[in-house]
């Protein structure tokens, strides 16, 4: 009788394993999407916070937004006019959570201040400023997006995102189940998917 309880000890076990084995299996894909889910959320959060921020830079600055890029300026990217001048409190706002560096200090300040959501690059110049004053439609007009890098390895957030082809290699970057979190000017975000950038405006993710 001891030999037989024995065996039926371990095929109890064996059928809690197997039970184990299947329901990890099950969940752990919902636990990712969970995940992701919360992710999103917080990009989304981190988006509508840059766009009061800008928004806020523009008010001070006679209606404009802080360009893409302005080599003479001290500072030259936009990011870095949030940060220097004090519009920004928490730098962790600059970055989305799904994509590296993921948040602020993983890279030198230098790095990371490139390494961000992207801000539409409107032509071939750098020093180009959007004033909100000639937006006619804000809730139609996007600012900011989730933006990669294409040419890095591993893929990194890039802090422009250009309209036309202009050398640049940022992109909008569709790492939320292949849509982009996107800022509009009138401070709501939407989810874009394929067709609303342009054909070389975006890398589908994985």
């Amino acid at each position: 009788m001891k030999n037989l309880r024995k065996i039926f000890t371990l095929i109890e076990l064996l059928i809690v394993i197997v039970i184990i084995i299947i329901m990890a299996g099950l969940l752990l894909p919902a636990l990712k999407k969970a995940k992701d889910v919360s992710k999103r959320i917080v990009c989304t959060n981190n988006l509508k916070q840059l766009g009061l921020c800008l928004n806020m830079y523009a008010e001070d600055h006679g209606g404009y937004y802080p360009c893409m890029y302005k080599a003479d300026d001290t500072y030259k990217q936009w990011t870095r006019k949030l940060w220097n001048y004090d519009y920004i409190k928490n730098p962790n706002i600059f970055f989305c959570p799904s994509l590296y560096p993921y948040k602020w200090g993983v890279l030198s300040e230098s790095a990371s201040i490139s390494s961000t959501y992207g801000l539409r690059r409107e032509g071939y110049t750098d020093g180009y400023y959007y004033s909100y004053k000639n937006i006619n439609t804000p809730s139609t007009q996007w600012l900011l997006a989730d933006s990669v890098y294409q040419t890095l390895t591993p893929l990194c957030q890039s802090y422009t995102i250009r309209i036309i082809p202009s050398g640049s290699t940022g992109a909008a970057h569709l790492r939320h189940g292949l849509s982009a979190n996107t800022l509009f000017a009138d401070n709501h975000v939407e989810i874009e998917k394929k067709g609303f950038f342009t054909d070389d405006n975006y890398a589908s993710y994985p």
